[in-house]
C-alpha cells in the first residue's frame, strides 16, 4: 500500500469517527444484520448514510427510485409463533418495516408494517426456532434515528407439548408425529438423564396391557436429530427422577449408518442410556402388564421436520382413557385374598362381568364370572394369591348387545410389598409410641403398599 493511500484511509477513518454522515451503518447490508433477541429488548439504530438495498419495494413500503428507501437490517430467532413490535423515532415522519425469512442471498417476504411513530403491531404464524430478518426504512429518502423492540407473546402450549397434556398411545400401531416448540420447560439436569432441556417436544404416555418386551423406532427425515427419554414404570407428572431409557446421540454425525438417523429401543442394543457419541439405539424395556410410562421425543434440530414411530417386541400397549360408562376396578389384599371392587352406573346394560388375571407378567386368563345384580356396587375375591407374586386384574365387560369392553388394570405388587404405616398398641388397645423403656406386651400392626395388613405380638422385656 502506498503512503498516499494510507493517508487517505486514515482520513476516512477520522471522518467516520467524528461524523457519521460519512460512514454507512454496520448493518447497512443483510449480511451484516444486527443480531437481536425478541424478549422486549430495544435496539437503537440509524438510517444516516444507509443505502437502499432492496430492488423494488414489497409489502406496504411506498414505491420509489434508487435510494428512496434507505434501510438497515436486523435478525432474530423466533421463540414463539406470535410477536409484538414497537418502533419509535424522534425524527422520521414515516417508518417502514419488512419481515423476511430465508438467507440473505434468497429472502422470502413474510409481512410488513408501515406508519408514523410509534409504529406498533404484532405478527402471528411464525415458526418457533426459525431465523427471521427485518429491515427498517423510511420513505422519500428520509434519514434519522430510531429504536426497535420485538417481544414474544406467550401462547398456550399445544397438546402434547407438556407432560400433563401427553398424547395417549392406545395400541402398537405406528404413527407420525411432528415436534413444534415446547410448553413449560420440564427437563433439566436433575430429571433429564442424558437430556438437559427441551427444544421441540412431543410427550406421549402408554400403558402395558400384555407384558413383554417393548421396542420402538423413531424414523425422521434425513438430516434431523431426534432424541428421546422414557420414564417409568408408573411415572407421573411432573416428571421426577432419571429416565429408564435415554438417547442423546448426535444423529447428524455418528449413526447415519442406521438409515435416516433412526433412534429408539432395539433388541440388538445393550446400553440403557447414551450421550452424543452413542449410536442412537438403547435396549428394550421388559414391561409388566398394568405399568404406565411417559415418553419425551425431542427435536434437537428445532425444525418442523416430522417423524414416524413404529413399535416392536412382544408386549402390547393399551389406552389409559376409559369411557364414563366403564367401571373403575380396584384391588387390595384382605385376609390374604385379593379383593376386587368396582362401581357400575349402568349394570342393566351388562350381560356379565368376566374377571381376568395375569400373574408375574404372563397372559391374562379368565378366573371368574359375575352376573349383574340389582345394585351398582360389586366385589369379587381371589383366594389364589401368594405373598411373593405380582397380580394384575381386569374386567371383561360383556354388554347385552354382544359388545365387549375392558376395564382398567388393577395391580397388586406383592413382590414389592413395602410398609406404608406401622402402629403399636398396648394390651388394652391404646396406641403407644414404642420406646426402649416400654415393658410388656405390644401389638404391632403393619399396613403395606398393596393394602394388606400384618398383625404381630411383641414382648418387650
Amino acid at each position: 500500500m502506498s503512503k498516499s493511500l494510507s493517508i487517505g484511509f486514515y482520513f476516512v477513518f477520522l471522518l467516520c469517527s467524528y461524523n457519521s454522515l460519512w460512514c454507512q451503518p454496520s448493518n447497512d447490508l443483510c449480511s451484516g444484520a444486527t443480531s437481536t433477541v425478541a424478549d422486549g429488548t430495544c435496539y437503537n439504530g440509524t438510517l444516516v448514510s444507509a443505502n437502499d438495498n432492496i430492488s423494488g419495494e414489497v409489502g406496504c413500503a411506498t414505491p420509489g427510485g434508487p435510494n428512496s428507501h434507505r434501510d438497515v437490517w436486523y435478525r432474530f430467532t423466533a421463540p414463539t409463533s406470535n410477536l409484538t413490535f414497537n418502533i419509535t423515532s424522534p425524527t422520521l415522519s414515516s417508518i417502514e418495516m419488512l419481515l423476511m425469512t430465508g438467507t440473505c442471498s434468497s429472502l422470502t417476504y413474510v409481512n410488513s408494517s408501515c406508519g408514523t411513530s410509534p409504529l406498533t403491531g404484532s405478527f402471528s404464524g411464525l415458526i418457533a426456532g426459525q431465523t427471521y430478518y427485518y429491515s427498517i426504512s423510511a420513505s422519500n429518502n428520509s434519514t434519522g434515528t430510531f429504536t426497535s423492540c420485538f417481544n414474544a407473546i406467550a401462547t398456550p402450549p399445544a397438546a402434547g407439548q407438556n407432560c400433563n397434556s401427553s398424547t395417549q398411545v392406545c395400541n402398537n400401531t405406528a404413527f407420525a408425529g411432528n415436534s413444534s416448540g415446547y410448553g413449560v420447560q420440564e427437563i433439566s439436569t436433575t430429571n433429564g438423564g442424558c437430556l438437559y432441556a427441551e427444544h421441540q417436544s412431543s410427550w406421549y404416555q402408554f400403558q402395558v396391557s400384555v407384558g413383554g418386551t417393548i421396542e420402538m423406532m423413531i424414523n425422521p427425515a434425513t438430516g434431523v436429530d431426534y432424541d428421546f427419554a422414557i420414564w417409568g414404570p408408573n411415572a407421573s407428572c411432573p416428571i421426577s427422577g432419571s429416565p429408564l431409557r435415554c438417547s442423546y446421540a448426535s444423529g447428524l454425525s455418528t449413526y447415519a449408518a442406521n438409515g435416516n438417523y433412526n433412534t429408539g429401543l432395539s433388541a440388538g442394543a445393550a446400553d440403557v442410556t447414551e450421550d452424543a457419541a452413542g449410536n442412537g439405539l438403547v435396549s428394550p424395556i421388559l414391561a409388566v402388564a398394568g405399568q404406565t410410562y411417559f415418553m419425551l421425543i425431542d427435536n434437537f434440530s428445532s425444525n418442523s421436520t416430522p417423524f414416524n414411530l413404529s413399535w416392536g417386541g412382544t408386549g402390547t400397549l393399551g389406552c389409559l382413557v376409559l369411557g364414563l360408562d366403564i367401571p373403575q376396578l380396584s384391588a387390595r389384599v384382605d385376609n390374604e385374598q385379593a379383593l376386587l371392587q368396582w362401581h357400575d352406573e349402568q349394570p342393566e346394560d351388562r350381560e356379565s362381568y368376566i374377571i381376568e388375571r395375569a400373574i408375574n407378567n404372563l397372559q391374562f386368563e379368565e378366573i371368574g364370572l359375575l352376573e349383574p345384580a340389582a345394585g351398582k356396587d360389586y366385589h369379587w375375591s381371589d383366594p389364589q394369591i401368594q405373598s411373593t407374586g405380582d397380580y394384575y386384574y381386569r374386567l371383561r365387560l360383556v354388554k347385552k348387545t354382544g359388545q365387549t369392553e375392558y376395564s382398567n388394570i388393577a395391580v397388586l405388587l406383592r413382590s414389592q410389598k413395602l410398609p406404608n404405616k406401622v402402629e403399636y398398641f398396648d394390651f388394652t388397645g391404646n396406641e403407644i409410641a414404642l420406646t426402649e423403656s416400654f415393658h410388656g406386651l405390644v401389638i404391632k400392626r403393619t399396613w403395606y403398599s398393596d393394602g394388606s395388613l400384618d398383625v404381630t405380638k411383641i414382648c418387650m422385656p
